[in-house]
């Protein structure tokens, strides 16, 4: 990988981490802050449970008080005490109940309104035996014909021998209300529904069931059924969605800028080291007159000048080095071109005095010895002609000989 290829991916990477990171901080912080917030507000949504049922509780009273305040209950209680309880035509749904009987002393009911089934038997199962028999709002399980109910119920003694027994079923309607004061689902469970996880959670107290946190409301538990509260959290995740979108395009958009300032960088910087990459070469090649230049001021153009120089001191220094190579060759011919010219001059020194010697001692070869001599004598100096003209010729460089060959010849 080139080095402007690592640069671009380590721009890349410099783009990437730090809107990652943010990102990563916010979803974790964000995601603790709205679990530790939504467990402070359904703390604080328990405790409207309390209020409501209390509220309920109120509402149960005013509608006793205004049912026995009628004309309607005060003849029902007199047909009940003369004996003709058949007779009663009450309905307790006027005064805002589902249910009401009139029972005796030991809670044996006398008279029902909707539940005949119940006439002739108690209406306090053994669960309830110790509950005191006096005006007592109760959290009991009931059944009709549709089978059983949670229920809240009153207990009132109407005289030594007569109590009324009434209420109102914890119905859908119930749930609805109190899942909107509680902003939760409610579920009433009764019998087989109430699964073994229920039971061991402690009343009033908030647990994490899969995603979602639960809680048993109190008040239910000891009648028999059980009011399961599921509480929405994540109302405020898509604002924590919206961040992160917000984020990440953001993110997205400093990659893309990053990734292009990176691309712009690293191109004009591939472009100057390229441009000084192709002046080096042609350096190397020899040559020596072509100026090197950067595209922009700055480092590369101080490099360019360095660079430049560089190839003026080498162009000095090689010029100096092909003068004394030049000088050196030259002393080198000198030497050997000294050497065959005092090779012929031997000879012909030695015949001269061999031809004054014999002049001046008036041999009788005298003429063979001029003979020879001058023999010898031409021969040299011939040789020294031929020496100097193959000189000459070295120094001027034969002309080419251009001539028609034949390829296969040379393959």
């Amino acid at each position: 990988m080139t080095y402007t290829g690592k640069i671009r991916i380590f721009l890349i990477i410099v783009a990437l981490l730090p809107p990652l990171s943010i990102m990563l901080v916010i979803y974790f912080h964000s995601v603790r802050q709205m679990d530790i917030s939504d467990r402070s507000q359904i703390a604080q949504t328990l405790r409207r449970y309390d209020v409501f049922e209390n509220s309920l509780e109120a509402e149960l009273s005013t509608g006793l008080e205004a049912m026995i305040a009628s004309e309607e209950w005060q003849r029902a209680v007199l047909q009940v005490k003369s004996g003709r309880p058949e007779q009663v035509r009450l309905d307790p749904r006027t005064f805002g109940f589902d249910f009401m009987e009139i029972t005796d002393s030991g809670l044996t009911v006398l008279t029902s309104w909707h539940r005949p089934g119940l006439l002739g038997n108690t209406v306090q199962p053994d669960e309830k035996s110790s509950l005191p028999l006096s005006d007592t709002i109760l959290y009991t399980l009931e059944y009709d014909i549709n089978g059983p109910h949670g229920a809240i119920t009153c207990l009132k003694k109407l005289s030594p021998k007569l109590y009324l027994y009434t209420g109102k079923y914890l119905d859908r309607q119930y749930q609805r209300q109190l899942g909107a004061v509680m902003n939760a689902e409610i579920d009433m469970l009764i019998g087989p529904e109430i699964r073994d996880v229920y039971r061991r959670m402690e009343t009033g107290s908030l647990y994490q069931i899969g995603g979602s946190y639960q809680a048993v409301l109190s008040k239910s538990v000891p009648a028999g059924f059980m009011t399961v509260a599921t509480f929405v959290t994540g109302e405020r995740k898509p604002i924590l969605v919206s961040l992160l979108t917000v984020t990440g395009v953001v993110a997205l958009l400093a990659i893309g800028v990053a990734i292009g300032i990176g691309l712009y960088i690293t191109s004009r910087v591939k472009r100057e080291t390229d441009n000084l990459i192709e002046a080096t070469a042609r350096i190397a090649e020899g040559d020596f007159t072509t100026p090197v230049m950067a595209y922009e001021e700055g480092e590369f153009s101080q490099l360019a000048e360095s660079i430049d120089d560089m190839k003026t001191k080498l162009r000095t220094t090689r010029q100096k080095l092909a003068t004394t190579e030049k000088i050196a060759a030259w002393q080198t011919v000198g030497r050997k071109l000294a050497h065959e010219i005092k090779n012929p001059l031997t000879p012909i020194v030695i015949s001269i005095d061999d031809l004054r010697r014999s002049y001046a001692e008036k041999l009788p070869n005298f003429e063979q010895t001029l003979s020879q001599t001058t023999t010898t004598i031409k021969t040299e100096v011939m040789r020294l002609i031929r020496l100097l003209e193959e000189f000459a010729g070295f120094a001027r460089m034969p002309a080419p000989s251009i001539r028609t060959i034949r390829l296969k010849e040379y393959l």
